[in-house]
């Protein structure tokens, strides 16, 4: 490796530390150091970009990596003959879920009538956060979920496969 080769990784490392440092997932975007800039909230948010496509093929790749294990471990649970089902990554950072639990009853006692007491059910029992299809314009349950992988790591999404299938073992019905 020659010392320019060299110098090329620092710089390209040393940019991706400060993109991460800066990147925030509950807002989808880079924010300015708060100390630095004050005053600027999103002024430089064109520079992030330019930056961040830099690492574009390496970001997809670790958005796919997700989606990947993400779906592998739901289907798992759909083998073992748990009431999941799931559509295969089809190239965003969401995967389409059915958690077929209308129904049934938690340990706690509390019957799921409907996506909202699942959507809460599975929060609470597994820390699993999805969003109900209704809130993309269907206008009744359906069972299916949307999750999104945009904000978690590969560890992550491993620690809570082992949640959900305890909350989906635990109800009864």
């Amino acid at each position: 490796m020659s010392g320019a080769d060299d110098l090329d990784g620092q710089v390209r490392a040393g940019a991706w530390r400060v993109l991460e440092q800066a990147w925030q997932p509950s807002l989808g975007y880079c924010r300015p150091h708060r100390r630095s800039y004050p005053h600027l909230w999103l002024w430089d948010s064109c520079f992030h970009s330019i930056a961040w496509s830099a690492f574009r093929d390496d970001m997809v790749a670790r958005v796919h990596e997700r989606l990947d294990v993400l779906y592998t471990g739901l289907m798992k649970l759909r083998e073992e003959g748990l009431p999941v089902n799931v559509i295969a990554p089809e190239g965003a950072i969401y995967l389409s879920v059915q958690f077929a639990l209308r129904g049934r009853t938690t340990p706690e006692g509390t019957r799921l009538d409907g996506d909202e007491a699942v959507r809460a059910y599975l929060l609470r029992a597994a820390g699993l956060a999805v969003v109900p299809l209704r809130a993309f314009g269907s206008e009744e349950d359906t069972e299916w979920f949307r999750l999104s992988v945009g904000a978690v790591s590969v560890s992550e999404i491993e620690g809570v496969l082992p949640r959900v299938r305890g909350a989906l073992k635990a109800v009864s019905g």
